[in-house]
């Protein structure tokens, strides 16, 4: 890649817009970037990078920092980069992301970041996206290694020389992107970490599960199980001892089941024996509670007879109350009739009462809405003539209109014409002036040409040699020498004068035509005045013209507004007239229907006294004859009298349903005495507290059998919870002990942990080739720059086994044949190294890249510490790189390369602010 062109605006410390041709810098070879400090000569190597890939070069600069602070606020702020790369010519234009004023109004907006680029077959690419994926597949780089590869920034050198191993490592994982190395190593080391935790864990787990084994003291086993819960027994051990707990009691726990079969035969029994004497007691106690029973019984069938005699009295009263029943049955139909037409004559005085209210209203109505469309009448006719009044006050304003448009044209031009006026008059003063200046600069010149005149022969007497003929006359011999006066003017001085004589005659006819510009506007603007006062005043315009114009315009508008409002009056005269227009129709099409609503009310009114009369005679008819005052009266009357036959009819039902009842019972009674007399003489007597005893007995045995099959079963299935336990955890403990094993080797390994062996990482293995390689092509500059004295060499032995190693870097001096550290290198020599090892890096990355040759370096860092002899070593070494097509960029304010290098871009600060950049070669 090699810059041709360069433009910068508002960028960094350029104020405005800077543009390189860096195509005149040439195909190969040195050049210097020099400057003022702080001018920004490392802006131009930012300006490149941000082009080609949205950011600086340093680190610390961030995009949104690029925005220069002595641009102007309209100035935009961008870069444009045209280059070659391959023989093929692309341009790249991106402005960053920053603050600039509105365009309309106050404030500030944010102008986002964009970016271009352009293709050699003239093929357009904008998004910012795709420029940045086709810059990185043209370049065949990102922007790190570009910076890595063309550029040694300002600071990098000494980082990668003096670093450390730990330092280093993180230097070479970026460069060469070995973190997956790294991530291996970390993914290892967690894999150990987990295993050895999940190998605790089991260790753990099968320990709790041997304090779950179920053994009493007094078991022969307990010592074995004691030592299974202290972890002193192996996992088949474990195993064979549970095994042999559960058989032992499982055995026990058969034998106890038999035990029980055997007391449950002789429970049955016993409780047969009881129950046969529990049915005796039983039975005597049934037999006493059953005489009881029947004294009561026979007692109380006497008290029910004698009720029911007395509701056989009173069945004689059914027939008179059915009597009662039906004479309000036979007038039910009445009583409807006398109920249905009181409430139709309710109805019917009600509707009569509405409609009388109504027709009210209507009539009421309807004479107001008489009164209201009378006025509406006159109340037009007093509008008629609103739109002759609109028209005669719209053609007086409209003349009113032009007379205000042609006072405000004459008060526009009698302003402009006072302004040319003051304006001729400045111009005239400036032209006075000019020709004063002309005429003292000519004068000037005039004297100083004859004065270089007179002094001719003294010019050319400077000339002479002994012994060569004289150019004006030909003589060999000068006897007497014309000299030159003490303050001659030279030729250079003439020409300066007539110059400035020139240009200040320059200036006098600028100024004479600017002021017979203004003459010729202000006298044409003087004629349109005068004719236009002449039209409308009449006569020509006077010193007071102006006021006269304003007051006028006064007048006009006075007259404008009067007329404005006589038209508001007037439009709002025809719109209440064209509001009465059609009101009137609507309000006499509502009187008509009123008139029909009226007389249709009348008619229902008359018909509804009628029917109120009629209902008012059948009611009075029906009222005389029938002796409740409705049929609900009635039929409440008729429910009482249903209701005193239903007690009587219910009263005497029951009275003989509980005489029966009584009788049943007493039979019942009877018989039960007499089968508990014959079964007390069948049954013999029983001892019912032996057996009691002899079942308390029986059942304690019982309860001692089941706690003990209790205790049995629980330990045999807490044993055979342990048993799975212990196995299923036994087997996944061996598992992950044999696959702990080898993890943990490749860990240990990978991580540099193996033990009395050097600490070098699964990473910094892989690194020490990458940095073997750096070394080497960085002592083919070294040994150069230095005359052979040094080479870099990278520590094979570790200090010591405790730290991490391998990628140390030692000195070797061939002069007296030792080996040291880098740190005891002078400054000269540190930078003669630390320029080896980044030239070094930038051929091995440039090499892992896949061989992307880059037709341009860069060089950002003072050569000031060294002496004369390095400065020359170092700067073959660097013309060294230019063979081929390739260009070497250093930036220094060093004098000694100032005066080596002719091509140079020199920086300079600006004393009103920002700086500017310019080309020498």
């Amino acid at each position: 890649m090699r810059p041709l062109k360069l433009i910068m605006s508002a960028f960094g410390p350029y104020a405005g817009r800077v543009v390189l041709d860096m195509d005149i810098l040439g195909k190969r070879g040195l050049y210097l970037i020099t400057g003022d400090t702080g001018a920004g000569k490392t802006t131009v190597f930012d300006a490149i990078v941000f082009a080609l890939y949205g950011e600086a070069s340093g680190d610390h600069r961030q995009p949104g920092m690029l925005r220069s602070k002595y641009a102007l606020p309209e100035t935009p702020t961008e870069v444009e980069l045209t280059f070659d790369y391959g023989g093929q010519v692309y341009c790249v234009r991106r402005n960053p992301e920053y603050d600039r004023p509105k365009t309309k109004g106050e404030g500030v907006t944010t102008e986002k970041a964009g970016a271009q680029l352009t293709y050699p077959d003239g093929r357009v690419v904008t998004k910012l996206r795709d420029v940045n994926r086709d810059i990185e597949e043209i370049m065949g780089i990102d922007r790190n290694q570009f910076t890595q590869i063309a550029m040694i920034a300002q600071g990098d050198f000494l980082k990668l020389l003096l670093a450390g191993t730990e330092d280093r490592k993180k230097i070479f994982q970026k460069i060469f992107r070995t973190q997956p190395y790294a991530l291996l190593q970390e993914r290892l080391k967690n894999e150990s970490s987990s295993l050895h935790r999940e190998y605790e864990r089991l260790s753990s787990s099968l320990l709790q599960y041997a304090q779950g084994i179920a053994c009493s003291p007094q078991e022969r086993e307990y010592s074995h199980v004691a030592e299974a819960k202290g972890g002193r027994c192996s996992v088949e051990d474990m195993l064979s001892l549970l095994q042999e707990l559960i058989t032992k009691d499982e055995q026990e726990e058969r034998k106890i089941a038999k035990e029980q079969l055997q007391m449950v035969q002789e429970m049955e029994q016993l409780m047969s024996q009881l129950a046969k004497a529990e049915t005796r007691k039983q039975t005597e106690t049934a037999l006493t509670v059953s005489g009881q029973q029947l004294e009561q019984a026979e007692t109380r069938l006497l008290e029910l007879k004698q009720s029911l005699l007395q509701w056989e009295q009173q069945l004689p009263q059914i027939q008179h109350l059915l009597r009662s029943i039906a004479a309000i049955d036979a007038q039910i139909v009445d009583y409807r009739e006398y109920d249905d037409k009181k409430q139709a004559l309710s109805r019917v005085q009600r509707q009569l009462k509405e409609c009388q209210t109504e027709l009210s209203a209507q009539q009421h109505t309807l004479a107001a809405l008489l009164v209201e469309i009378q006025r509406l009448k006159e109340e037009r006719e007093s509008l008629a003539g609103a739109e002759q009044c609109r028209s005669d006050a719209q053609a007086k304003r409209m003349e009113a209109s032009n007379q205000r448009q042609a006072l405000s044209d004459m008060q526009r031009d009698w302003e402009l014409m006072e302004h040319l006026q003051q304006k001729l008059l400045q111009q005239q003063r400036v032209y006075q002036a000019a020709i004063e200046q002309s005429a003292l600069k000519n004068r000037h010149y005039e004297e100083l040409f004859q004065q270089y005149l007179d002094e001719q022969a003294g010019m050319i007497a400077a000339t002479l040699v002994a012994g060569k003929a004289c150019p004006v006359c030909g003589s060999l011999v000068h006897p007497e020498i014309a000299t030159l006066t003490e303050g001659a003017p030279t030729k250079e001085a003439l020409q300066e004068s007539k110059r400035q004589a020139e240009r200040a005659q320059s200036s006098a006819i600028e100024a004479s035509e600017s002021a017979a510009e203004t003459r010729g506007r202000m006298e044409t603007k003087q004629k349109q005045l005068a004719d236009a006062f002449v039209a409308y005043f009449g006569c020509q315009p006077e010193e007071d013209g102006l006021c006269r114009i304003q007051s006028s315009l006064q007048a006009v508008d006075a007259d404008l507004k009067r007329l404005d409002e006589t038209i508001a009056q007037q439009e709002q005269a025809i719109a209440r007239k064209n509001q009465m227009d059609e009101m009137l129709p609507v309000k006499q099409q509502k009187q008509q229907q009123l008139v029909e609503q009226v007389q249709k009310l009348a008619q229902e009114e008359a018909r509804h006294h009628a029917t109120e009369q009629a209902l008012q005679e059948r009611v009075n008819e029906l009222s005389a004859k029938l002796p409740y005052a409705g049929a609900e009266m009635a039929k409440a009357e008729q429910k009482k009298l249903e209701e005193q036959k239903q007690h009587i009819e219910q009263g005497y039902h029951k009275a003989r349903e509980t005489v029966q009842d009584q009788n049943n019972q007493i039979t019942a009674l009877k018989s039960a005495i007499a089968q508990a007399e014959r079964l007390l003489a069948d049954t013999g007597a029983i001892d019912i507290h032996v057996l009691e005893t002899e079942k308390q007995n029986l059942k304690e045995k019982q309860q001692q059998l089941q706690s003990r099959q209790k205790l049995l079963h629980i330990g045999i299935a807490d044993n055979r919870r342990a048993y799975d336990s212990i196995f299923e955890t036994g087997e996944q403990l061996s598992c992950v002990e044999k696959k702990w094993g080898w993890v943990k080797a490749l860990a240990n390994t990978a991580g540099g942990n193996v033990s009395g062996k050097e600490k070098v990482m699964l990473e910094t293995y892989v690194q020490m080739t990458y940095f073997d390689r750096i070394i080497a092509r960085a002592n083919t500059r070294f040994l150069a720059m230095t005359g052979g004295q040094y080479e870099l060499k990278r520590r094979t032995e570790a200090q010591n086994n405790r730290s991490q190693s391998g990628l140390e870097l030692d000195v070797v001096d061939h002069y007296n044949g030792s080996e040291r550290s880098v740190h005891t290198l002078s400054g000269g020599e540190s930078f003669k190294a630390s320029l080896s090892l980044a030239l070094g890096l930038s051929d091995e990355i440039q090499s892992v890249a896949g061989g992307i040759r880059l037709g341009t370096m860069f060089i950002d860092e003072g050569f000031g510490s060294l002496d004369e002899q390095s400065l020359n070593q170092a700067l073959q070494t660097l013309l060294g790189l230019t063979q081929g097509e390739r260009l070497v960029a250093i930036i220094s304010h060093v004098g000694e390369i100032k005066e080596r290098i002719d091509r140079q871009i020199v920086v300079t600060k600006q004393k009103s602010g920002g700086s500017s950049v310019r080309i020498i070669c």
